[in-house]
């Protein structure tokens, strides 16, 4: 098991969060048997939160709607109201480095000054280098050829680096998604590293996390958000991307005599419809780092369209996550589910959000919702670039009504689910973790070293807690719940009861 050093004390960041004085414990991951999130103090974390999407650089659609929606404090709030410590910020290669060879100091100046607005609420930050169709410069007004279709741009590469050699931005109406053959030349020009693009890439991850290096409220950094490879050529230089990354961020923390923050890596774009997962995600050993996560997105169909029944809903999920259990012990690293979630809002939809809620927590996996809320004018909400009006509907878990943006009611019980208790930090390791996602129940079984903290931290979405199996617990009212405080033996297991 890898351990970093005891975080100084001039690293501590420390915050307020509810009137009271708290520091953000500077995270890393374990690896092999007991492999997990864990805190300086070797307690084993689940990292629970949402995905963000106010820095992404969106193409926009309409100029009078704004391509992505602002992070606010009332936003933060209601997060850490719902037991939320973590979000998925996604941030955008082309407004990082508009230019290449120059980071835009502006930008970053925005991920910093985000990073420390949710750290306020007592929220660490995953930065995730996001993208979708390659890039917000790969884009059609036409004329396109009979059985295709203009389609708009959407987020990621800079213009420089969107290197499509005159491939067509067209779709086919017949396909899926927003893979046109310009965006599928770009991922082949990064896979080729054409003009040293991809190298390009990871000498800025070297520049980012120098900026962050010395910072305990990041929790780590997200490689490449649902890359795209084709064959087994592409696969290997994703393991070599993902490697030489590793090591420019490590030589930049090493330089300014800063921290190990740990790296988040993803299978393949495609991995969950095509398996095995072995074929779509990097050869084990592509690294000898062992601060590292595999990090998948579950959706279990949700993404493929159509609205599943239960029953596939239930079989999809076993297989998918079956598959990434079985590749994180190949890796003998832990899993964080990058993004999961489900877009209707109907009663069919809450009980996939149990479903999921409930395999999530007896993996013992944290997870990041998507997404915590949309702008009207995001151009996933447009049929083209010449598309002036978006759909009525934006979001999911905080929707609007567009284009005016007048906030909706959240659909019934989601938010509930996702508030339900869960340990936020617990001794040694967990053998065992259920809970209700209806929010009053939570059981849970580890074991701890003999030497180590003893104290087990939760939350619970309740202002009134019993705890059984502890030898003392403490408790503090939070918005919207409780933390609990509870010391534990070595070998211990505990139920929390909320009324």
């Amino acid at each position: 098991m890898r351990r970093s050093l005891p975080i100084p004390l001039t690293l501590a960041l420390v915050l307020t969060v509810a009137g009271t004085a708290q520091a953000l414990p500077m995270l890393h991951a374990s690896s092999g048997k007991h492999a997990a999130i864990r805190d300086q103090h070797g307690r084993q974390l689940i990292l629970r939160g949402a995905n963000v999407t106010a820095l992404q650089d969106n193409y926009q659609v309409n100029p009078w709607l704004a391509a992505s929606a602002p992070l606010t404090d009332a936003d933060l709030a209601q997060m850490r109201s719902l037991g939320f410590n973590v979000i998925r910020l996604a941030i955008s290669w082309s407004a990082l480095e508009p230019k290449r060879g120059q980071i835009n100091q502006a930008y970053l100046r925005r991920i910093k000054q985000t990073v420390a607005q949710a750290a306020s609420h007592g929220i660490y930050t995953i930065i995730d280098m996001h993208n979708d169709g390659w890039s917000k410069y790969i884009y059609s007004r036409g004329p396109c050829s009979k059985g295709s279709i203009p389609v708009q741009g959407y987020d990621g590469a800079p213009k420089w680096a969107s290197l499509t050699g005159g491939a067509s931005a067209c779709l086919d109406i017949e396909r899926q998604g927003k893979l046109s053959p310009a965006v599928r030349a770009a991922w082949d020009n990064f896979w080729r590293n054409k003009e040293h693009i991809r190298s390009a890439l990871v000498k800025t991850w070297g520049k980012l996390a120098r900026a962050l290096a010395h910072n305990p409220a990041v929790a780590g950094y997200d490689l490449l958000n649902a890359p795209l490879t084709v064959g087994s050529k592409q696969l290997k230089a994703l393991g070599s991307f993902y490697g030489q990354c590793i090591q420019s961020i490590r030589l930049a923390e090493k330089r300014v005599h800063g921290f190990s923050h740990m790296v988040f890596f993803n299978p393949n774009l495609n991995w969950s419809s095509n398996p095995p997962l072995s074929e779509h995600s990097p050869t084990p050993g592509f690294t000898k780092d062992h601060n590292i996560v595999f990090s998948a997105h579950i959706y279990a169909g949700a993404n493929g369209g159509g609205e599943n029944p239960l029953s596939l809903t239930e079989r999809l999920l076993r297989r998918q996550t079956d598959q990434v259990k079985a590749r994180a012990k190949q890796y003998k690293t832990a899993v964080w589910v990058a993004e999961w979630g489900f877009a209707s809002g109907t009663l069919a939809g809450l009980d996939k959000i149990r479903l999921e809620a409930r395999v999530l927590d007896r993996l013992q996996w944290g997870n990041s919702w998507w997404q915590w809320k949309v702008s009207c004018g995001n151009p996933t909400l447009f049929s083209g670039p010449d598309d002036l009006r978006p759909l009525h509907f934006a979001g999911n878990l905080n929707p609007l009504s567009c284009p005016n943006g007048t906030p909706l009611p959240s659909p019934s019980g989601w938010k509930q689910v996702l508030a339900r208790p869960y340990p936020m930090a617990s001794p040694g390791s967990l053998s065992q973790l259920s809970s209700s996602p209806t929010g009053d129940k939570m059981t849970l079984a580890g074991s701890r070293p003999r030497r180590g903290s003893k104290t087990l931290v939760a939350w619970v979405p309740n202002k009134q807690v019993t705890v059984s199996g502890a030898r003392a617990t403490k408790t503090r009212p939070a918005a919207g719940g409780t933390i609990v405080q509870a010391t534990v033996g070595q070998f211990y297991r505990l139920s929390f009861q909320g009324r």
